[in-house]
């Protein structure tokens, strides 16, 4: 399910192109999602979370509100999302905790070993 924006969160929802939704993937109000991202089964995101491009959120994981989850993240199945994760890790749990660089997903999208490196 997507949700309309609010008046008080400037009326949009916004979600990008390419992107996978699963069953019951729920994109609460005043969300924006980018591009080609992956919400697993029921993958919940609550009010004016953002998520950046190629971001992956698993099966059965719940993003707190005004969360931020940055391009290239791999959040695992059955997290809890409480604050923002950066660009390009890996985070699983509840609280989801960074704890690696998405490597083979940066590979998937044709990283340089030396950009991977450097991340």
């Amino acid at each position: 399910t997507i949700h309309r924006g609010t008046v008080q969160g400037g009326g949009l929802t916004k979600v990008g192109s390419d992107n996978l939704l699963m069953i019951n993937a729920h994109i609460a109000h005043d969300c924006t999602v980018g591009n080609r991202c992956i919400l697993a089964n029921n993958a919940t995101l609550a009010g004016h979370v953002s998520v950046d491009d190629f971001a992956i959120i698993g099966g059965m994981t719940a993003v707190h509100q005004f969360c931020i989850i940055g391009a290239h993240v791999m959040v695992g199945g059955c997290s809890g999302v409480a604050q923002d994760v950066p660009p390009y890790v890996i985070a699983q749990g509840n609280h989801a905790t960074p704890f690696g660089v998405n490597i083979e997903g940066l590979k998937r999208r044709g990283f340089s070993r030396e950009a991977i490196t450097a991340i």
